[in-house]
């Protein structure tokens, strides 16, 4: 996995975090750290058991940023859009693997911007955003979503060399990801 992230506009509580982290499908075991540098996040590892993760939550510039492996946090976009819809905040869902590159941005009012691309089929749904603009056209790369969540606020490249993350063990069960509609909101 590239990339695995919810990005949700406001600082969450741990405690509020660690719920959605479960309400996505994760089954949280217990907390690993509470602030961890993200250059040491590499060097936590649950074990070599494929079932087992260690999700990344960390907050920064008014925006708490979930991470994960499996895909399993972006997978839970109507998880996000009814979250986004009751706190009057955005959400920002974003993936990138092998086969996938896709996003979704929750905005307060319900209404929502999804793309996915995948072997060379492309999916739209909701209005054009206007950072789409650099984009290629019909074609979705995960230097795309960097640029994507750049133009809300949040800049991945600090996050993933200058902020503490707080870390949970998880369980993982299997996804269903990669066989629904990654353009679905």
């Amino acid at each position: 996995m590239l990339i695995s992230l919810a990005l949700f506009q406001c600082e969450l509580a741990s405690e509020d975090a660690d719920l959605l982290v479960g309400a996505c499908g994760h089954s949280v075991l217990h907390p690993i750290a509470a602030s961890v540098p993200a250059r040491e996040v590499i060097g936590h590892t649950m074990s070599a058991d494929p079932n087992h993760e260690v999700v990344r939550i960390a907050c920064d510039g008014g925006w708490t940023v979930l991470a994960d492996e499996s895909g399993r946090l972006p997978e839970a976009r109507k998880l996000w859009k009814r979250e986004t819809q009751s706190r009057g905040v955005r959400s920002l869902l974003m993936l990138a693997d092998d086969e996938i590159v896709a996003f979704a941005l929750h905005e307060p009012d319900g209404s929502a911007r999804a793309v996915a691309s995948c072997d060379g089929h492309y999916q739209a749904k909701g209005r054009p955003l206007a950072v789409e603009g650099a984009f290629a056209p019909k074609r979705l790369t995960a230097g795309d979503l960097l640029l994507l969540a750049q133009s809300v606020g949040v800049d991945l490249e600090r996050l993933n060399h200058g902020i503490n993350y707080r870390l949970l063990a998880c369980r993982r069960g299997p996804l269903d990801f990669h066989h629904s509609s990654a353009a679905e909101s």
